[in-house]
Order: structure tokens, then C-alpha cells, then sequence
């Protein structure tokens, strides 16, 4: 009986952990898994560099499960705890600062024999790495706790448990495919690829994706997946951590729910329902890590984040015009805001040309319909042309990782509608925004929104809150 009792804990989350993966991996598809009618020539594009999920799953938990079987966090008060998570963090930005030191003696024309001049470095690069893979483990099970431990007091406890449990794992990420139609913004599924893939193998797979396929395709890299555990960034921004390890909480709360469940069905091909989802993980996320800040951190929030504490600032919107104070200041959420609407605008009238000669083949003017369909790929190409020009804007002004801007751009940045610009005049994101405003408790908001499968649902909740 005593062993029963020692034990009970850890076999009740595992038994808890082992019921959440299992729920998770039947439904996981879409933007992490292909879908059985994914098209083998994207198979064939993507070639060796496909990212391996099942190989990381086994390899995660057994990772977790031995931290569990052994947690050194359970025999830490709450400040000896967050200063664990503080350590780790700094040992990961100085284990920055040595791998930048060693580019730069690889880089520099002046060294002629960068092994040797690097070897010390190196060294201590390789030091550094196993001793953050060393503490890597507890600092993410310090984390989980707090995040559940905000969770439980803003009201998604049962019986004094989250569930599912916040389980996560700070790790290199895949890159993401995303793929859109050339004559719509609108995300079909893609592929997760190597964390180790180079910006010169991205581009073949886009390219190649352009001419063989006739889609728009992008390769981006990510700050976290909803696996199980969820899939963190490699950080040294405690806000960042906190929070990106909230939203993806958020989405393994709501794959047991209608718009969770919702999402998962469609093939994660975009639209509302991901727009929703990704909104309502965006912006509970980013208040669930503040609220962590501020308990489990409180000197760090006040010297170095002072602003978590000033009252909430209304979103920005979009069409307003510039301050009067600044006229010529470049904003990047209006001047996206602006790009996504005139790309609608011109893919708008590609689509209503294909319609058109659609209807003209049918009457069997083929001549007419030849002469819409070639009209409407002029279109397509304004607004890919216009999409690059715009991108060098964003370049010029300091934005620099924009390495492409296109369809498939929008439609995966679009769908993080938490604050406005790429996703343009879609009104899904100022709606899930709206409703939060009008809910104040995390909790209830959750409640209110995870029912939702469509915009028009969406709409009459928040007929509800007046």
C-alpha cells in the first residue's frame, strides 16, 4: 500500500500524458503530418529533407519520462525554481555569444587557418551545449508548473489538475511548408522539414513547387508546434519562453474541443477555423506568460519589463491614419495591412476572370476563354509583382528576414490575427479580439469560443456579451 501510494502520482501522469498523445497523434494532421491525399510529387520535391516527428515523439518522451521519474524541481522552493530557469537561459545566451564568436573567426578574411584560431572557442562551445542540455530538462518542467499553475488560477483546473498537462520541450524546430493556390490566399497542407534546412535548399523547394505545381510555397521556420509535448523555439527571452509554451497549451486544450477538433477534420487547411484557433492561442498565450512573469519573476518583470504592469493599450487599427506627430514613420502592421488588401483586391479579379472563362469553355467559346484565362494569370502576376516590390520596402526598413512575400506568406502569417496586418480585411481576428475584451477571465473566454466552429457561431457569441 505504501509503494501503491508512492507511485500513484507518477503513474497517474503518465497514464494522463500517454491519453493526451494518443488523442492528439489520431487527430494530428495538416500543417506537421501530410494527409493521405497529399500529393506525391510534393513527396518527391522534398526528398530526404523531411522532418522526422515520430523519431523526435519517442525520443521526447523518453526524455520526459525519465525527468519524471527523477524531479529534481520537486525538492526546490518557488525562487530557487525560477532562479533555475534564470541559469539556464543565461548559460543558453552565452552559448549564443560563442557560436556568434566562432562565425566571425570563420568569416574573417584576416584568419588564415580558422580550426586553430576557433579551437578554444569551439571547445567552450561544446562545453556550453552539454551543460544547457543538462539543465535543459528541469528548467522545462520548472515552466510547465508555472504555466499550470497560472492556468489552475485563472479557472482551467479540475480537481486541482490542468489537462492536459502543460508538457513541453524546448528543442531546434522544423521549418514549414506552407503552400497556397497562386489565385487565393488560402493555406493547404504542408509539410514539416529539417530544422537544419539552408535558405538555398528552401528556395529549390519553393521554386520548384512554382514550376512544377503552379503554387505559391513558402519555407519558415517557426517558434513552436502543438505536438505532444509541444514543440518550443530555442530561447533566451523568458517572456518569449513563458509565452509561446502558454500558446501552445491552448492548442492541445482545444483538440478536445469543437473548434480544436474542428480544425483537425479540415486538414488544418485554413480559413476562420484556423484563424480562430490561432487567435484565441495567440492571444491567451501571451497573457498566460505575463501573468508567469509576473508570479514566478517578479524583479526580473519590474527592471527589465516594466511595461507588463501599465494597463492593456487598445489594438491598433490598421486603416488609421499616422500619428500627427510622425506622418512619414514607417509601420509595419498598417503597411502590411495595406499589402495584404491590394493583393485581395487583384486576386479577387484573377478568380472572378477564371470564372468567367470557365463559363465561356462550357458554352464552347474556347477562344474567349483562352483569351480570360490568360487575363486573369496577368493578374496573378500583378500581384506577384507587387508582392516583391513591397517586400523590398519592408527590407529597406530594417526588415530584413522578409524573405519572400507571397500567398503563401499571407496565409500563413494571416492566420495570427491576435493584432492586425498580414491577415489584411479579414474580420475573423478583430472578432476573437473583440470577444476577449468583453470576457475578462481567461477561463470563460475559453469556454466561449471553443464551441465555435464557424465565423457566423463566432459572431453569435458575441451577440452574447453586449
Amino acid at each position: 500500500m505504501r509503494l501503491w501510494r508512492q507511485w500513484r502520482p507518477l503513474l497517474q501522469q503518465v497514464f494522463e500524458r500517454s491519453l493526451t498523445l494518443a488523442v492528439i497523434a489520431f487527430f494530428l494532421v495538416g500543417d506537421v503530418l501530410p494527409s493521405a491525399s497529399f500529393d506525391a510529387q510534393l513527396t518527391r520535391v522534398v526528398g530526404a529533407d523531411r522532418f522526422d516527428f515520430l523519431g523526435w515523439e519517442l525520443e521526447s518522451f523518453g526524455e520526459k519520462g525519465a525527468q519524471a521519474a527523477l524531479p529534481i524541481q520537486a525538492y526546490l522552493d518557488e525562487k530557487q525554481r525560477a532562479q533555475v530557469v534564470v541559469d539556464y537561459l543565461e548559460l543558453s545566451r552565452r552559448l549564443g555569444g560563442v557560436k556568434r564568436d566562432i562565425n566571425r573567426t570563420y568569416a574573417d578574411p584576416d584568419v588564415s587557418d580558422p580550426d586553430s584560431a576557433s579551437a578554444a572557442q569551439r571547445a567552450e562551445r561544446d562545453r556550453l551545449r552539454a551543460e544547457v542540455e543538462r539543465r535543459r530538462p528541469t528548467a522545462e518542467a520548472i515552466v510547465q508548473d508555472q504555466i499550470a499553475a497560472v492556468l489552475a488560477d485563472e479557472g482551467l483546473a479540475a480537481g486541482g489538475r490542468v489537462f492536459p498537462p502543460v508538457l513541453a520541450r524546448i528543442t531546434p524546430l522544423p521549418n514549414i511548408l506552407v503552400i497556397s493556390p497562386r489565385d487565393e490566399i488560402k493555406r493547404e497542407p504542408g509539410m514539416g522539414l529539417s530544422a537544419r534546412l539552408g535558405i538555398d535548399r528552401a528556395d529549390e523547394i519553393e521554386d520548384a513547387l512554382f514550376e512544377s505545381a503552379d503554387k505559391s510555397a513558402l519555407v519558415t521556420p517557426i517558434g513552436g508546434l502543438s505536438l505532444y509535448p509541444s514543440m518550443i523555439i530555442e530561447t533566451t527571452d523568458l517572456p518569449g519562453l513563458l509565452q509561446v509554451v502558454g500558446h501552445e497549451w491552448v492548442h492541445h486544450w482545444l483538440f478536445f474541443r469543437p473548434l480544436g477538433m474542428e480544425l483537425l477534420l479540415t486538414s488544418i487547411a485554413g480559413g476562420d477555423v484556423l484563424t480562430m484557433n490561432e487567435t484565441v492561442a495567440s492571444l491567451v498565450g501571451d497573457e498566460t506568460g505575463i501573468l508567469a512573469l509576473k508570479r514566478f519573476y517578479p524583479e526580473i518583470a519590474k527592471r527589465d519589463y516594466p511595461f507588463v504592469y501599465e494597463p492593456p493599450q487598445p489594438v491598433e487599427d490598421p486603416g488609421a491614419p499616422p500619428p500627427e506627430s510622425d506622418p512619414n514613420a514607417f509601420n509595419f502592421n498598417r503597411e502590411m495591412h495595406e499589402t495584404r488588401v491590394q493583393v485581395d483586391e487583384y486576386l479577387a479579379t484573377a478568380r472572378e476572370l477564371k470564372r468567367k472563362a470557365g463559363e465561356a469553355a462550357a458554352a464552347g467559346r474556347e477562344e474567349e476563354a483562352r483569351a480570360l484565362r490568360s487575363e486573369a494569370l496577368d493578374w496573378i502576376v500583378r500581384a506577384e509583382t507587387y508582392m516583391e516590390d513591397r517586400r523590398k520596402l519592408f527590407v529597406e526598413n530594417g526588415y530584413w528576414w522578409i524573405r519572400k512575400l507571397n500567398q503563401a506568406y499571407f496565409a500563413f502569417y494571416g492566420s495570427y490575427a491576435d493584432r492586425p496586418g498580414a491577415s489584411g480585411k479579414d474580420p475573423v481576428g478583430p472578432a476573437v479580439r473583440e470577444l476577449r475584451a468583453k470576457i475578462p477571465r481567461i477561463a470563460d473566454f475559453l469556454n466561449a469560443v471553443a464551441p465555435v466552429t464557424s465565423f457566423d457561431e463566432l459572431k453569435r457569441v458575441l451577440e452574447q456579451y453586449p
